[in-house]
Parts: structure tokens; C-alpha cells; sequence
């Protein structure tokens, strides 16, 4: 898979939080990072790790996941932490991306992932790229969310 010489990005984004009935705006960073091979943006309140998301391609099934704290949830925290890593890493866009479990009430199927037809494999099919994985999406209907 290639990839792009990733330095420490940080974006900077202000968000609204009302609390007793005042409006009070922070700030809110996305910090990305690499490694060989994993590449994850975090979301940070106050330097605080709120939120992340990462994709995964140590293996030959490529794979991602996801964490916000209920209390920044359902405010576009997610979209906007998936769209600055695929920006920054180059998939082909039929390239499968997968994710191990469910978890999310719901969150997945509204991005448009779909079951994966190997989530429940046969012995010969261990090695089979995804074999295991509940779920997938192509890179490029992620690259759309």
C-alpha cells in the first residue's frame, strides 16, 4: 500500500457545548499519526483524547475501528476524523476495508457497510482476505462518507 510522508497534522476545530442552557465554545484538535502500516487521527479536547479512528494494514485484510466518548458523540466528530485519514492514505477504491465487530448500534450500516459473506468462514478459508471479519466497506464508498 503506499503511502504519503505523514508529518504530526493537527486541525484545529471549535466546537459548541451548551451547558446550563450557555453556550461555550472549545477547541477541539485532530492530531494524525502514522506508523508502519497504521495510520490513526485522534480527536483531543484540552489535550485530552476524546475520539479516534484508525485503519489497520499490518495484515492482508486491511481493517478499521473507532472510538468516541458518548458525550462527543452524534456531533460529526466521527465523518470528520474518517475523512482526514483516508486524505491521507491511498487505497485503490475496490480495496475492501473490514471491521472485526459490530458494536456500534448502528453507526457502521449508516456509513454503508455490509456483511461480509466470510464473517463466518470454513477451515480452508483462515488465509481468505477478511475471513472472520463481521463487516466491509470499499475505500472509495469511505472516502464518501
Amino acid at each position: 500500500m503506499d503511502i504519503r510522508h505523514i508529518n504530526p497534522i493537527i486541525t484545529n476545530l471549535i466546537y459548541k457545548n451548551e451547558i446550563n442552557n450557555i453556550n461555550r465554545y472549545e477547541k477541539m484538535d485532530i492530531v494524525l499519526t502514522y506508523r508502519p502500516n497504521f495510520i490513526s487521527a485522534l480527536l483531543l479536547h484540552d489535550e485530552h483524547e476524546v475520539g479516534h479512528f484508525d485503519i489497520d494494514y499490518t495484515t492482508n485484510t486491511v481493517s478499521m475501528g473507532i472510538g468516541i466518548e458518548d458525550a462527543y458523540q452524534k456531533q460529526g466528530y466521527s465523518k470528520k476524523l474518517i475523512r482526514k485519514v483516508c486524505s491521507n492514505v491511498q487505497f485503490p477504491p475496490d480495496k475492501k476495508i473490514y471491521i472485526d465487530t459490530d458494536a456500534s448500534e448502528g453507526f457502521w450500516d449508516y456509513l454503508g457497510l455490509v456483511k461480509n459473506p466470510l464473517y463466518d468462514f470454513t477451515e480452508d478459508q483462515r488465509d481468505v482476505e477478511g475471513a472472520g471479519y463481521e463487516k466491509f466497506i470499499t475505500f472509495g464508498e469511505l472516502t464518501r462518507v
